[in-house]
């Protein structure tokens, strides 16, 4: 009995054995395991395209990967160094910066983690870096950071800033008044030329607005012809209008009014040019004109007289005495007007012609002969005087020859009709602009006066091509920014995506080969692989947030159907969709414009709306699609619709210029908000 007994220990004993070598081998293969998944770590580290390193106050570098060699142009040998020093190759403008966060650090403060500075590279160049800090746990203090190259993006923000002083420059600096107001007339923008027109400094105008210096009498009728530009769509106007200055003096302008993007929104700007000195001169030349022709009147009625004194009888001789005395009495006024005329004529700082129409056979206008110029009209126009006197307009003027019913139906309307007409004209052959008033001062004749505006015309051409390429620098960006997305979404679906199956692939395994008994391990293992399915799945979500797959591969509608339903989802949010177009018909790039305004628009109802109820709509009508995205939250006001800082929708608007449509909002607090975009894409032909 006591040997079986001992038999049987024995064989307890050979059994326990085996199940530690057992345990031991199993161990092994964990720890083989669990060194794959870091050697995996260490590889994205390693090829990551972030600069990774860890440092610590005291020794200096202790790691750093080949990104931030590539980023810095050192190796890691050199930065290893303890003569290494990172405050060597900080910018000077950004050493207090580092040193106020490390003397922070050092007392305990807490930090923002991500922040940005200049540094110099080894081959001396100036870099912009943006860096994410996080402290390591231990007695020593050290830091992992991460690392990113932003230097070509600041290049690009300083370009952006730099075309837009540029532009700033040109319209203070501009010859012309220049105001920018908003929809209530409220001035919010003038440049220096207003202030030296108006005697108003900068600060004071911005504080008034368009009718606080137009005389009482004039503002129901500026307010009539401002309604009726706005009812019959007129976008550019041109009026003149009396200004009252700071000092009580009245001033006579021209306003060009016209439309400009400022601050992201479309507002009226008017152009102004002080034309008091010119009406003056227009004033004077008329009152001139009539008065001559009084004079002569009254010459021709005293010719008249003295004919019918000659035949008479010589005992009103006497008679006839006195009104020759009288006759060389009006001789003298009129060689006094005609002194003060040509005076008038020669020192005018205006352009002045006149002419004489030429009739043809059928007695309608075909032609006109120069009568007299001034010195000025030799100076704007470059043509001489002794070369053009007595000829038509057509031998003279070849761009008149070319289209003669343009300028010779005008002045005809002058000579014929009488009515005084203000116009600008562009001359090709003299390659300038011109504005002209024309006048009829006798019967068949006309008068111009005219000023050259070929540089007025010049900065509102370079104003508008300004526009024009800081928008198609906006499109390019966002095309840049769309192609981004696609790339690191493709890549952290191709590359993060497989080593999370691999390390799914490797617990799974690892989980059939552990002994069921150590529920430790396997509790452990099964943790492990919640969470490479949690990373799936977020790696999934960014990739679909980043570059939605059904958008490439399915189309926009069903790419709008899977994303409205995430968000349901997401948000808890009754969203509902409804599409009454072929969204097929959309180019590839309107199709990513669409889904990216539809996207940060429902964004911003959750965000910012607190909506539990949104409804989108698409439709077609006239060549025009038409979305309509609204949400029953708390509203919007106008402030927040005019915030230059709200870049979501800043953005949604550039969308929809670039693709000749427009966006507008509306809504009122505790009422909800309305999203109306407009694209102007056409219908299928």
């Amino acid at each position: 009995m006591k040997n079986k007994t001992k038999a049987q220990l024995i064989d307890e004993i050979e059994k326990l054995q085996k199940r530690v070598k057992k345990l031991q081998k199993s161990e092994s293969k964990s720890k083989q395991t669990l060194n794959d998944s870091d050697i995996d770590y260490r590889t994205i580290v390693e090829n990551g395209m972030d600069g990774i390193y860890i440092i610590s106050l005291e020794e200096g570098f202790e790691y750093v990967n080949p990104a931030f060699e590539y980023a810095l142009g050192y190796k890691a040998k050199e930065v290893y160094k303890k003569d290494f020093k990172i405050s060597n190759i900080i910018h000077p403008d950004d050493k207090k910066l580092i040193s106020e966060r490390t003397k922070a650090r050092e007392k305990g403060k807490k930090l923002p983690s991500t922040y940005s500075f200049k540094i110099f590279s080894k081959d001396g160049k100036i870099k912009y870096i943006e860096v994410n800090t996080i402290p390591l746990p231990g007695e020593k203090v050290r830091i992992l950071g991460v690392m990113r190259d932003i230097t070509d993006t600041k290049k690009v923000e300083e370009a952006l800033k730099s075309s837009e002083m540029n532009y700033k420059d040109l319209v203070n600096n501009s010859p012309e008044g220049i105001i920018i107001t908003d929809e209530k007339r409220k001035m919010i923008f003038v440049n220096t030329q207003i202030s030296k027109i108006t005697g108003y400094s900068r600060d004071e105008l911005l504080k008034m607005n368009g009718w606080d210096m137009t005389p009482t009498d004039d503002i129901p009728k500026m307010k009539k012809m401002m309604i009726e530009r706005l009812k019959n769509k007129m976008h550019k106007t041109k009026y003149e209008q009396i200004l009252i200055r700071k000092d009580g003096s009245e001033i006579v302008t021209e306003f060009s009014n016209t439309a400009t993007f400022w601050h992201g929104k479309m507002r009226p700007m008017a152009i102004v040019r002080d034309i008091t000195s010119e009406k003056e001169t227009q004033q004077e030349l008329m009152r001139v004109a009539k008065q001559e022709k009084v004079y002569l009147w009254k010459m021709e009625h005293f010719n008249k007289q003295l004919k019918e004194s000659q035949v008479a009888s010589l005992n009103i001789m006497e008679d006839l005495s006195g009104e020759i005395e009288q006759h060389k009495q009006t001789e003298d006024m009129l060689h006094a007007s005609e002194i003060k005329y040509r005076s008038l004529f020669k020192n005018i700082r205006c352009g002045f012609a006149l002419h004489e129409i030429v009739f043809d056979k059928r007695g309608k206008p075909k032609n006109y002969i120069f009568l007299e110029v001034n010195k000025i009209f030799e100076e704007l126009t470059g043509l001489k005087k002794k070369d053009i006197i007595g000829r038509n307009a057509k031998d003279v003027m070849s761009d008149i020859k070319n289209n003669p019913a343009n300028l010779i139906q005008k002045y005809d309307e002058v000579s014929l009709k009488g009515e005084d007409i203000f116009f600008e004209s562009f001359s090709e052959p003299l390659k300038k602009w011109y504005s002209v008033m024309a006048y009829k001062p006798e019967e068949n004749q006309f008068a111009i006066i005219f000023n050259d505006i070929t540089d007025r015309k010049n900065n509102e051409l370079e104003i508008w091509k300004s526009h024009k390429q800081l928008r198609k620098l906006a499109a390019h960006l966002e095309d840049v920014r769309e192609e981004e997305r696609t790339i690191i979404a493709r890549n952290i679906h191709d590359e993060l995506g497989q080593l999370a199956t691999a390390l799914k692939m490797d617990v799974s395994w690892l989980q059939k080969q552990l002994p069921k008994e150590n529920q430790l391990w396997v509790a452990k293992t099964q943790t492990i692989s919640d969470l490479v399915d949690m990373t799936s799945s977020e790696i999934q979500r960014i990739c679909s947030e980043l570059r939605p797959g059904a958008l490439d591969d399915l189309g926009l509608e069903d790419a709008l159907i899977w994303y409205v339903s995430e968000y349901n989802k997401r948000t808890g949010t009754v969203c509902k969709l409804l599409i009454e177009y072929d969204l097929t018909l959309l180019t590839k790039g309107h199709s990513t414009a669409i889904y990216r305004m539809i996207q940060e628009a429902l964004t911003n109802a959750r965000r910012h709306a607190k909506a539990s109820k949104v409804t989108v709509s698409i439709a077609g009508e006239n060549g025009k699609l038409k979305i309509k995205i609204r949400d029953n939250g708390i509203g919007i006001n106008q402030e927040n619709i005019d915030n230059p800082t709200s870049f979501g929708l800043i953005g949604i608007r550039e969308r929809a210029l670039s693709m000749n449509g427009y966006s507008k909002i509306s809504g009122s607090e505790g009422k909800g908000t309305t999203l109306m975009i407009v694209l102007g894409i056409g219908e299928k032909q």
